[in-house]
């Protein structure tokens, strides 16, 4: 699921149960403008280890193989079944919880999890799974306690570390989401995600040396989304050269329009403009009707004095980008020249 403001949510399979933990990434557009744009939840199959825990029923089991093939209607009704059989079975309303939540119905969620907590204080995967839809409720607060009372239980379990930075985040205490994301990279160090994460927080609370020495530690990033996200903060940071170095790994591994863009800002802020306007052109070869790619081109002819190139640039953001902020702008622009 995808909340719209960045934050991805990943299906964990472990053993007989199935957490949903919230991977949180500052900032999401659309492909008008340089920004992270996460894709669809992949599916994790890696196990934390730990003993399995069987079934409590025959119907709990085929829910729970509904869930695991993602089919989440059959999981809903074969565990409202399972429910009304047995209405103390934490596992039945945990299952119909990740159920609902798998359909987009957070509030039923919300309301299983908490039921299935109410019967076993000690199932973790609840309170991650509800500290998760409250983070994305925009009850950040109340996260935070779901969270730290189960890091009473479960102080090492990395899903809950990653949730207590989030729901301190998402509560508004910053101070506390930092020291908590320290925590969290510790216990999950190979964590891309979680650590460019921390990495923005710190950019943005204006840690510079922290947030640098962060990245370091992340070494070459090829996904595309993180990678874009990651040289916004070099590009803040000022890291030029480290920006246009990210990007070029990402780029060897798989090049979008949108990384071309983004180097092309980080060569552009190192006035590099031949650098800049090649990454322009790449990026508008690689898609015809990318409309961000021609804008920023327009604008770098502009400046150059090239004002007829400019006009063409900008002449096909309006046709490429009909009814986008990009069209507008670069209207204003033909007006002006």
């Amino acid at each position: 699921m995808n909340d719209g403001k960045g934050r991805l949510v990943r299906y964990v399979l472990r053993g007989a149960s199935t957490g949903l933990v919230a991977i949180g990434l500052i900032g999401c557009a659309g492909s008008q403008q340089p920004a992270n744009e996460p894709g669809e939840p992949p599916l994790d199959s890696a196990s934390e280890g730990g003993e399995t825990t069987p079934a409590s029923s025959a119907k709990v089991q085929e829910g729970m193989d509904a869930i695991q093939a993602q089919d989440f209607a059959t999981a809903k009704a074969v565990l409202t079944e399972a429910q009304a059989a047995n209405p103390t079975d934490p596992q039945a309303a945990y299952y119909l919880g990740v159920a609902h939540e798998g359909l987009g119905e957070l509030e039923a969620a919300q309301t299983q999890y908490e039921k299935a907590i109410e019967l076993d204080p000690g199932l973790i995967e609840a309170a991650i799974n509800l500290s998760g839809v409250l983070i994305d409720t925009g009850q950040g607060e109340a996260a935070v306690k779901v969270v730290e009372a189960a890091l009473e239980k479960a102080p090492a379990d990395k899903k809950l570390l990653t949730n207590h930075a989030l729901a301190l985040e998402a509560a508004g205490d910053t101070a506390g989401a930092v020291t908590a994301y320290g925590k969290a990279v510790e216990a999950v160090p190979d964590d891309v995600q979680l650590r460019t994460a921390y990495v923005q927080l710190l950019a943005a609370e204006g840690s510079a040396d922290e947030a640098k020495a962060q990245i370091a530690k992340l070494g070459g990033v090829k996904d595309p989304a993180l990678a874009r996200a990651l040289a916004q903060v070099e590009l803040k940071l000022g890291m030029l050269d480290e920006c246009v170095s990210l990007l070029d790994g990402a780029i060897a591994s798989h090049a979008t329009p949108d990384l071309h863009l983004s180097r092309a800002t980080c060569k552009y802020a190192k006035k590099d403009m031949t650098g800049a306007e090649k990454d322009y052109r790449s990026a508008i070869a690689l898609d015809p009707n990318f409309a961000p790619g021609y804008f920023y081109l327009g604008v770098l002819l502009e400046k150059q004095g090239k004002k007829a190139e400019a006009k063409k640039a900008f002449q096909k953001v309006v046709e490429t980008g009909k009814g986008t902020p990009a069209e507008k702008a670069a209207q204003q622009k033909l007006d002006a020249l």
